[in-house]
């Protein structure tokens, strides 16, 4: 018998089951030289682990708004639509 009340199959959050989809990267940078600190990318823009082409990338002050700059910038769906 297990010790877990009831028996429940782990799953992702839709933001993180979208990120692992569309192969999407993040990254906190406090050291960067932009005043945006988090960056994301999806992996057919990844060169050794940080964006090839940065207008492909996303942007923001949180890893959220890196993710809808990243959405705006090609042209990806909303993870709750």
């Amino acid at each position: 018998m297990s010790d877990d009340l009831f028996q429940i199959e782990p799953a992702l959050s839709p933001r993180l089951k979208w990120m692992q989809t569309h192969g999407i990267k993040t990254n906190y940078a406090e050291h960067m030289a932009y005043d945006l600190p988090w960056s994301a990318w999806t992996s057919s823009n990844d060169r050794n682990g940080m964006p090839e082409d940065p207008d492909r990338a996303g942007y923001g002050d949180s890893e959220t708004e890196a993710l809808l700059d990243l959405m705006a910038n090609n042209n990806l769906p909303h993870w709750n639509q």
